[in-house]
C-alpha cells in the first residue's frame, strides 16, 4: 500500500498544471495591468528568465491610445511584441478588455513565431476604434508560428482584420483559431478611401511560397495550414479571406452575413485571385457551417475567386447565393482561377441560387457537384483545442493547483483511512 501511495503521489505531480505549451516547468508571471507597457514588461520578464511562459492579465478595461502603438517588429506600429513559447491569457473575453482610444494605424499584438515555439492567445476582448478606413488596425497578427492557437476572445470594431495570420517564407506556419467572436470589422466609408478594402474577421496570406497539389492538403493538419472552428462571426466584408497561397479549414462556424451598406461582394468564407505577380488563396475546407443573412434576404455564402477544395454539409440561409465562382477578366492561370472545387450535400433554404459561376467555369473541369472521392476530413474538434481536457477557454492556473491538491488529499486520506479499518479488524 505504501508503495502504491508513492506511485499515486507521483502521478499527481507528474500532472501538467497548464494548458500546453505551458507546463509546470516554466514561467508564470501576472501582468499589473491590461496596458500595453505592463504586458510587454510581463513578456520580458519571461524572456530574461528563460524564454517560456504565460502572461497573465487582470480583469479590467485599460486603454490603447496611439502613443502606444509605436514598437517595430517585423511589420510597424506595434504595441506588443511577443515571441513564440509565450502565451498571453486572459481573465475572460468580458473581463481583459483592451480598448482603442481613437482612429489609429496599428496592431495590438504581433507574435513572431520564427523561433519554433507554440503560442496561446486566450480570454480577451480586443476593442478596435473606427470611424473609417483610413487607418488600418489588427488585433493581432500571427506571423510563422507553429501549433498556435486563438481561443475564446471577442474581436469588436477593427478596419483591417481581427486576426492576420501570415507564413513568413522559410518558416513553417500552422494553428487553430476557435471559440472567438469576431464583430464589426467592416466600416464602409466612401470612394476612393476604404471602398474595396479590409473588413475581414480572419486574413490569411502564406507568401505565395508554394501551390500544393490538393491531395497534400485535404484533410491534414500540416504547413500552411489554419484550421478556423466553432467561431461567430458578424458584420463582416467577409468572414474569411485568403490570398498568396493560403489555405484554410473553415468548419462548425457560425456566421451571420451583414447587411448591405453599398458595396459589392459581403460573403462568410473567401478566398482571393492574386495578380500577375502573385499566387491567390489556395483555396479551403468548408463543413459543418451555419451561413445565414441577416436582416433581409441578398449576399454570398462562399466568394470563391480562385483555388480549389471542399464545401458540404453546410446550411445556408436567406442569401442570394450559395457559391459564386468568379474569374478576374485577367487571370490565365489555376494559381488565380478556380479549379477543383467540389460542393455537396449542402442544405440551401431560402437561396437565390445554390451554385453560380461565371460563363468560363465548365461543371466536371473546374467545379465538381458531387463528393471528393477518397476525401476524409481532419478529426475535429482539432487536437490543440483539448490538450487541457476540454475547449472552455483559459483557466486560472491557482484553480488547477487546488484541484490537483485537493485530489491528492482525498486519495491519501482515503487511503489511510482503508488502512486503518484494516488494522482494527
Amino acid at each position: 500500500m505504501l508503495k502504491f501511495k508513492f506511485f499515486l503521489m507521483l502521478f499527481l505531480i507528474s500532472i501538467p498544471l497548464f494548458v500546453s505549451p505551458t507546463t509546470a516547468q516554466d514561467i508564470t508571471i501576472t501582468a499589473n495591468s491590461g496596458s500595453a507597457q505592463d504586458i510587454q514588461l510581463a513578456v520580458d520578464q519571461v524572456i530574461t528568465s528563460g524564454g517560456d511562459g504565460t502572461v497573465y492579465l487582470p480583469d479590467g478595461t485599460f486603454l490603447y491610445p496611439p502613443e502606444v502603438f509605436k514598437q517595430a517588429g517585423v511589420g510597424s506600429n506595434i504595441a506588443v511584441r511577443i515571441p513564440g513559447g509565450i502565451n498571453v491569457i486572459g481573465v475572460g473575453a468580458t473581463k481583459s478588455i483592451l480598448k482603442q482610444t481613437t482612429n489609429s494605424k496599428g496592431i495590438f499584438f504581433e507574435v513572431d513565431g520564427r523561433n519554433g515555439k507554440a503560442v496561446r492567445i486566450s480570454g480577451i476582448k480586443f476593442q478596435g476604434f473606427v470611424t473609417d478606413e483610413s487607418y488600418t488596425t489588427n488585433a493581432i497578427a500571427m506571423l510563422s508560428a507553429i501549433d498556435f492557437r486563438i481561443d475564446h476572445n471577442h474581436f469588436d470594431n477593427f478596419a483591417s482584420s481581427g486576426i492576420l495570420s501570415n507564413r513568413l517564407p522559410g518558416y513553417i506556419h500552422r494553428g487553430v483559431i476557435d471559440h472567438n467572436i469576431f464583430d464589426n470589422t467592416y466600416k464602409e466609408s466612401p470612394s476612393p478611401i476604404g471602398y474595396w478594402q479590409w473588413g475581414y474577421g480572419v486574413n490569411l496570406q502564406a507568401g505565395s511560397w508554394a501551390w500544393k497539389p490538393l491531395e497534400d492538403l485535404l484533410g491534414k493538419y500540416d504547413d500552411g495550414t489554419v484550421f478556423i472552428e466553432d467561431n461567430t462571426f458578424l458584420r463582416q466584408r467577409h468572414a474569411v479571406a485568403s490570398n498568396t497561397a493560403a489555405w484554410y479549414v473553415f468548419r462548425h462556424n457560425h456566421v451571420t452575413i451583414s447587411p448591405l451598406y453599398g458595396s459589392f461582394g459581403k460573403s462568410g468564407p473567401d478566398v482571393h485571385e492574386g495578380s500577375a505577380t502573385y499566387y491567390g488563396g489556395r483555396g479551403l475546407e468548408a463543413y459543418g457551417n451555419t451561413i445565414i443573412r441577416g436582416g433581409d434576404y441578398g449576399e454570398i455564402a462562399f466568394f470563391m475567386r480562385g483555388g480549389g477544395g471542399v464545401i458540404y454539409n453546410n446550411t445556408i440561409q436567406n442569401v442570394g447565393t450559395g457559391v459564386w465562382m468568379i474569374k478576374a477578366d485577367w487571370a490565365t492561370t489555376e494559381q488565380n482561377y478556380v479549379k477543383d472545387l467540389y460542393i455537396w450535400g449542402n442544405n440551401f433554404q431560402n437561396v437565390g441560387g445554390s451554385v453560380s459561376a461565371y460563363a468560363f467555369y465548365q461543371e466536371n473541369v473546374h467545379y465538381f457537384l458531387s463528393a471528393k472521392e477518397g476525401y476524409t476530413p481532419y478529426q475535429y474538434p482539432h487536437p490543440l483545442t483539448t490538450l487541457d481536457g476540454s475547449d472552455n477557454g483559459p483557466s486560472d492556473p491557482r484553480t488547477v493547483i487546488l484541484l490537483v491538491a485537493s485530489a491528492t488529499v482525498l486519495i491519501i486520506y482515503s487511503l489511510n483511512k482503508r488502512k486503518k479499518k484494516k488494522r482494527k479488524q
